[in-house]
């Protein structure tokens, strides 16, 4: 039978589907149309527009599914009307939660003014599609999709390799042109360069080949090292707070070292490349106490490169060394971060050891999913690091199957990267939970609860 809790429910999914894709064109026209020039309201715009997004697709999460393994989730019932009420969803301790009849019909009605005025509004001002505003921010960048098209078929396209900083990212690159046999590229072209010291682009404006004089190069995708936008680590708040188009702009930039025959000397050079080259992604996740420690780490060895001794004392490679430089850093950025990011989420946070590279690493991965799966529409291959080490074989293979490689049977050997949480306190793990759980998007949640559990 079709009751009215079940009708109610298929409105409330439809009002917030339509509330979804409306808030997602408004995203990308807002944001694209903001001037660099005032951080201020385009980071905050940026923000709102992820928490309307986030917020309808969590509630149609919750509307359509159910969580067995979540004590706090719902199971939808159907019922009767009970004094101008719908029973729409149930707790598991029994009580019901109703909505009103009234309440239902004003968010029909709020769905069809949005359905109908905003996608009205954004063609008439804008008939640009998203990924062309990412390269029309420089306008002397000619499409690499027109590229593609002017050169042989066998021209591959990029397949990025989107990584958090210390995810092992530099392990996958290794390990997927040994057993290819094949170089892959970057973004970060300064990193590798020919014999005669340029970056050697795939295409015309980037990425840039690895191995510039490898003999073997793939056909079909070029597994692209990109770190995308918003990980900086000792660096201010305006730095990597990012919005769903910044975001994606800085997916797609490369940047290179080049010969200037004006100034006769090498010279860096970034370009926007067009993301229609773009057709796959492999997703790198790793233990986000995991991440924040290992990151830590790569600072300490740069301080003691640059031997400086009172911080080399101070930082050290223990628990105690961690929450000493996490301390120095919290009382560095703090302040200033306190006008950029909302107080409930600072207040959420405050008590986790280095807390904003915890919000980096959540908002940097609610963006990439947003990015691959809502914006570009690309077939994704999540890749968790730890698998490495359980299963080595069947996630080296799977890998390389996703990318269309071949496996030559040379194996790049795995040393399995050290656990960090003997760094944290339960208290703080319990803390790190609960701001993961509640900063994360229902997919980048999806994809962290396995390190709570």
């Amino acid at each position: 039978s079709f009751s009215l809790s079940t009708a109610c429910r298929l409105l409330i999914i439809a009002t917030l589907q339509s509330f979804q894709d409306s808030i997602r064109l408004l995203s990308f026209q807002a944001i694209s149309d903001a001037p660099r020039n005032t951080p201020k309201s385009y980071f905050h715009a940026g923000q709102f527009y992820q928490l309307q997004y986030s917020f309808a697709s969590e509630i149609i999460a919750v509307v359509m599914t159910e969580d067995e393994d979540n004590e706090e989730s719902f199971s939808l019932i159907d019922g009767e009307t009970e004094s101008g009420k719908i029973p729409c969803r149930k707790h598991r301790n029994g009580d019901t939660q109703y909505i009103s009849v009234g309440n239902v019909i004003l968010l029909c009605l709020c769905s069809m003014l949005i359905g109908t005025f905003v996608p009205y509004t954004l063609a008439r001002k804008s008939p640009t599609s998203g990924s062309s505003k990412i390269a029309s921010q420089n306008e002397s960048i000619e499409t690499v999709n027109n590229l593609r098209h002017k050169g042989s078929h066998d021209t591959p396209q990029i397949a990025w390799l989107m990584s958090f900083p210390n995810s092992g990212t530099s392990y996958t690159l290794s390990l997927v042109s040994t057993v290819s046999n094949m170089t892959m590229a970057s973004n970060y072209g300064w990193e590798h360069y020919g014999s005669d010291g340029i970056s050697v682009p795939v295409f015309d404006k980037g990425p840039y080949w690895l191995d510039p004089n490898a003999p073997r190069r793939p056909s079909k995708a070029v597994l692209t090292k990109t770190h995308c936008g918003g990980y900086c680590h000792n660096c201010n708040v305006k730095k990597y707070i990012e919005t769903p188009h910044s975001f994606l702009m800085h997916c797609a930039m490369a940047q290179g070292i080049a010969w200037s025959n004006e100034t006769e000397e090498f010279q860096a050079i970034s370009h926007v490349y067009d993301t229609d080259v773009v057709d796959r992604a492999v997703h790198l996740i790793r233990d986000p106490l995991d991440n924040m420690v290992s990151r830590y780490h790569l600072g300490i060895h740069k301080v003691t490169k640059k031997n400086q001794t009172d911080l080399i004392e101070r930082y050290t490679y223990t628990s105690e060394g961690f929450k000493n430089y996490c301390d120095d850093q919290s009382d560095i950025y703090d302040e200033h971060t306190s006008s950029y990011v909302d107080q409930a989420v600072l207040r959420l946070i405050e008590d986790i050891p280095c807390h904003m590279d915890l919000f980096r690493y959540v908002q940097w991965h609610n963006l990439a999913f947003f990015a691959t799966q809502d914006f570009l529409k690309i077939p994704t291959h999540i890749l968790h690091y730890e698998e490495y080490n359980n299963s080595f074989n069947e996630t080296a293979q799977s890998l390389l199957e996703f990318l269309e490689l071949p496996n030559t049977g040379v194996i790049q050997p795995f040393e399995s990267g050290k656990s960090y949480r003997d760094y944290y306190t339960p208290l703080q793990i319990e803390a790190l939970h609960n701001a993961t759980m509640k900063l994360a998007s229902s997919t980048t949640w999806h994809h962290l609860k396995r390190y709570f559990v």
